[in-house]
């Protein structure tokens, strides 16, 4: 009905929409004599039912790597602790980037910088936690599915932890139902492509066995959304990837310029956070600028 009255402008919504009706009396057990204990899950009990597990799940970790996943990193050609910590508090800054002075003009308010500033630290507290869980996750079936404690190979992949960290911020941004940061703003800011993320999604799903109904369903409906259309979008890595299959088709992938640009270093993205910091806290004189043609 909602709908219908925003697609048609002749239709006007005169009456909210009624809620729903109550279950009919034919879904009793007559023969029991008991009626059925499981109700049909409502938006309420949906996102009590993520929050507590957020809270309560998550909340719960150390935000830091556990003993097990340092043993896994420090197993590895080289001890991999610090490059790992490293490249999580970038990317996070990245993802829920913290206010600077320079903004509260533009905000126009300290109270809502702060605001936002502690807002952002939880969720990136949590994204932080839900992120070694997972990954302790993955090395641990690795390891025995390679019968090694050195997951070099694994751990040293840049794309991999980026695409890591994007899916337990999206999932921290769902359950806490963040408006101000839709999906796909989540890889723009890690500096990676829908392609991606579309394949490490069935494997975080997998190895997070605690993760509620409505999320994984978040996910999957995200990765139908990848495939389906951002995958192909020109620049989204999925043409490197067909170059690769059907080498045939090289030449016509790169007359039409649909190949991914190379992905940022890290060191350039923390490089970006400076520089924008700086620029932010002294804000340069403006100029005129020529419309481009």
């Amino acid at each position: 009905h909602k709908y219908e009255s925003f697609a048609s402008p002749t239709k006007t919504l005169t009456s909210p929409p009624s809620p729903p009706s109550s279950p009919p009396a034919s879904t009793t057990n007559n023969n029991s004599g008991l009626s059925s204990s499981k109700m049909a899950p409502t938006p309420v009990s949906i996102t009590m039912t993520t929050a507590k597990w957020l809270r309560t799940i998550i909340g719960s970790l150390p935000p830091n790597p556990s003993p097990e996943l340092q043993h896994f990193l420090s197993s590895c050609d080289r001890d991999l602790t610090e490059d790992i910590m490293r490249r999580a508090n970038i990317m996070l800054e990245a993802i829920f980037p913290s206010s600077i002075p320079g903004e509260w003009c533009i905000a126009g308010s300290l109270q809502t910088a702060t605001q936002m500033d502690s807002i952002w630290a939880e969720q990136r507290t949590e994204t932080l936690k839900l992120y070694y869980r997972v990954l302790v996750a993955m090395c641990r079936a690795e390891s025995q599915t390679l019968h090694s404690s050195n997951l070099t190979s694994l751990l040293t992949n840049e794309r991999f932890h980026r695409c890591m960290l994007a899916c337990s911020a999206e999932l921290v941004l769902a359950t806490h139902k963040t408006v101000t940061m839709m999906f796909p703003t989540v890889l723009g800011r890690t500096r990676i492509t829908a392609f991606d993320l579309s394949k490490v999604i069935e494997s975080f799903v997998r190895h997070e066995g605690t993760l509620p109904r409505q999320l994984k369903r978040h996910l999957n409906s995200l990765e139908e959304r990848l495939l389906e259309s951002l995958a192909w979008e020109r620049g989204f890595s999925m043409c490197n990837s067909l170059i690769v299959a059907k080498p045939s088709l090289g030449a016509e992938i790169n007359r039409l310029g649909l190949l991914a640009e190379p992905m940022p270093s890290l060191d350039a993205i923390a490089l970006q956070q400076n520089i924008t910091a700086g620029s932010l806290q002294h804000p340069p004189a403006p100029q005129k600028h020529e419309t481009s043609s």
